[in-house]
């Protein structure tokens, strides 16, 4: 991908985190207990997957209105719900009409897959007991602005922290009941891929700039000695800048996210076939364009969960102090969860909340506050 390709894609990643960030104003507090005691029950309901097939749970995991991608007056949903994109479209327009389809209206599985995290989130409230996992020293790089100091620092230590998350998942299923820990490690281990993701990208487009300023400096100067300096600068930034790899693969998660909420991080699909990255581009840049000044991703049902990883994506990428690695605590996520998950039922006069029989979620049978 060119260096001008990549910008647009960095600068379309801050515009729709930007939004996430002011749509997120709900205070997300691990304490929180619930406005009144809920049970779950699965009395009457059916299994995971028609359950996950009911209107009105599909309705926990579409995006839909909170996004800025949701434009009637521009997209007639109605007919790329209905239908298949017309052969007679442009490709990037076919893409973009299946990539509305999917998470407008996602499948039974990709809600199932939205399912399982809250389902493990009830069951593991309470379980945690992570101590931050911190990657290796960087190596000083004097040259770099502090800006592409930021940036290297995140891409390092997330590509570093997803790579263990992944490498462990598998390991850690012993440690809870029925393995349900692996959903919420593999959700905590795709938000440290995109962070990793969005860090690449970022570092690679300050890295380009800082060298691109130093040649213009070399350019100027009159004095070998300064010259010779700024030579060596230069080499050292260039080694930087060959260490990152922008894992394109990766894009996918990252755009759901940013163009969809959390939502679109716990449903986006995951078969490369039907959402590759080339499809995520175009809808990250479509989502971008369609984006208005100061407008805002506001999520419904997930406030805070999704104020809990959005919070935390400013605190990692747009931290105004010198950087300093975050983690995410999976008890967090899961109480963040729990809280949404009940309140939402809450807030419907429903304190006897259904969900649906799964042989692997052991959800107890008790009040929960």
């Amino acid at each position: 991908m060119q260096s001008a390709e990549l910008l647009e894609i960095h600068k379309a990643t801050q515009v729709l985190l930007e939004s996430l960030i002011r749509g997120s104003t709900t205070n997300f507090d691990p304490g929180e207990a619930l406005s009144q005691p809920v049970t779950f029950s699965t009395s009457g309901q059916p299994s995971i997957r028609p359950w996950c097939e009911r209107p009105e749970n599909r309705a926990l995991f579409t995006p839909g209105l909170e996004t800025l991608w949701f434009e009637p007056k521009i997209f007639d949903f109605e007919a790329i719900g209905n239908s298949d994109p017309p052969d007679s479209l442009p490709t990037h327009e076919r893409y973009l009409w299946n990539t509305l389809k999917m998470f407008h209206m996602p499948s039974a599985t990709l809600i199932e897959r939205g399912m399982h995290y809250v389902l493990a989130s009830l069951v593991l409230i309470g379980s945690d007991a992570e101590q931050p996992r911190y990657s290796p020293e960087l190596p000083d790089i004097s040259p770099l602005s502090a800006g592409a100091r930021s940036a290297y620092s995140c891409w390092h230590h997330y590509k570093t922290l997803s790579s263990f998350r992944w490498a462990n998942i598998g390991a850690k299923r012993a440690e809870s009941a029925d393995g349900c820990i692996e959903d919420l490690d593999k959700l905590i281990a795709t938000i440290y891929t995109m962070v990793e993701t969005f860090a690449s990208i970022w570092a690679t487009t300050s890295l380009k700039a800082d060298i691109a300023a130093t040649e213009e400096l070399i350019k100027r100067s009159t004095s070998s000695e300064t010259i010779n300096s700024l030579t060596s600068n230069k080499e050292q930034l260039k080694n930087a800048f060959n260490q990152i790899k922008v894992e394109y693969c990766n894009l996918p998660a990252l755009v759901a996210f940013l163009s969809s909420g959390v939502k679109g991080l716990m449903i986006y699909p995951t078969d490369i076939r039907a959402y590759t990255p080339l499809r995520a581009v175009n809808f990250l840049l479509v989502t971008s364009h369609l984006s208005q000044r100061n407008e805002t991703i506001s999520e419904p049902i997930w406030k805070r969960t999704q104020s809990y990883i959005v919070g935390f994506l400013k605190a990692v990428i747009q931290s105004t102090e010198k950087w300093v690695p975050q983690e995410l605590n999976r008890y967090h996520l899961a109480k963040a969860v729990f809280l949404d998950f009940s309140d939402y039922h809450i807030s419907r006069n429903m304190t006897e909340i259904p969900i649906p029989k799964a042989r692997n979620y052991k959800v107890q049978s008790k009040s929960y506050s």
